[in-house]
């Protein structure tokens, strides 16, 4: 689940400068290491851990080969490595140089079946003045979690609890 806090900012720019504005701000999510990845994997296949970590070696080794050659990757399910430069634009053809290519980044395109998959990531606000976010409420677009504060989870999915808020998105 993805939980989220309110924060607020004063505008500096636009029609609401200088007000104070309120928004749903991500908070800190753990990351999984490489070893817990070989871990994962070493235990869902006859792989040992030191052969997933010499295929992950392996992989690194052949996306940075086709990453310098200008080559996109197609990494089956997970999605696609691809090269993109951005061009300033010109007003003459002859200024068109080297010079005015930004800097090449490297792009993630996920397939279909990952970008379905993230759309139904549970998330949650926690803000306690929130209007309009009942348990059932079809029109506010959320509704009350099962969450008992920030770090737990209720072990009642039904329990509605003041303050927090969540849907699938």
């Amino acid at each position: 689940m993805l939980r989220f806090q309110v924060k607020s900012r004063k505008a500096s720019i636009g029609k609401k400068k200088g007000q104070v504005l309120f928004f749903a701000h991500k908070q800190a999510t753990r990351r999984m290491t490489l070893e817990q990845v070989e871990e994962s994997i070493s235990r869902s296949t006859t792989l040992t851990r030191g052969d997933v970590r010499a295929a992950i070696a392996s992989l690194t080794d052949v996306v940075n080969e086709a990453i310098l050659r200008g080559d996109s990757v197609d990494l089956g399910d997970l999605g696609i490595l691809r090269v993109s430069v951005g061009a300033k634009q010109m007003d003459k053809e002859e200024d068109v140089n080297a010079s005015t290519l930004r800097k090449p980044q490297v792009r993630y395109t996920p397939k279909k079946a990952m970008r379905l998959l993230a759309k139904t990531i549970p998330v949650s606000v926690f803000n306690p003045k929130a209007k309009g976010a009942h348990l059932g409420d079809k029109s506010s677009g959320v509704s009350s979690t099962t969450e008992t504060h920030h770090e737990s989870a209720s072990p009642n999915p039904k329990e509605s609890v003041g303050g927090e808020h969540s849907t699938n998105v």
